[in-house]
């Protein structure tokens, strides 16, 4: 299996949820883990959390609870965040950048900068 993290923005006001009466407090992101399977289509999200990092430790703990389960993590998708071995852990996880996070990333800055102001600064 893989698994996928990245971060999403919110928009930082408190929201009212109708159905459930209930009303959340403001933040301005969403840390989301994805686990994702390596040769068929599914995903499952298995970890969000409001307003914090994903540290080592959260990662290492993760991996840990799915492989508890009898799930076998061999690679983790990431923008950059950080990506390292369990220490003590006998088997592989390769680390991958998310490339279309960076191409999204890239075409933020032309879009604000420009394409000749990038390639001056250099």
């Amino acid at each position: 299996m893989v698994l996928s993290m990245d971060e999403m923005q919110n928009d930082g006001r408190y929201c009212y949820d109708q159905t459930a009466d209930q009303i959340f407090c403001p933040c301005k992101n969403v840390q989301v883990i994805m686990a994702r399977g390596l040769a068929s289509k599914w995903k499952q999200q298995i970890f969000y959390d409001f307003d914090t990092k994903v540290t080592g430790d959260l990662h290492f703990h993760v991996i840990k609870r799915l492989e508890e389960r009898g799930f076998i993590v061999v690679a983790v998708v990431s923008h950059m965040g950080g990506i390292s071995e369990p220490v003590g852990r006998k088997k592989k996880c390769v680390g991958f950048a998310d490339v279309l996070h960076l191409i999204k990333l890239l075409r933020n800055n032309f879009l604000d900068y420009g394409i000749y102001s990038c390639i001056m600064e250099q």
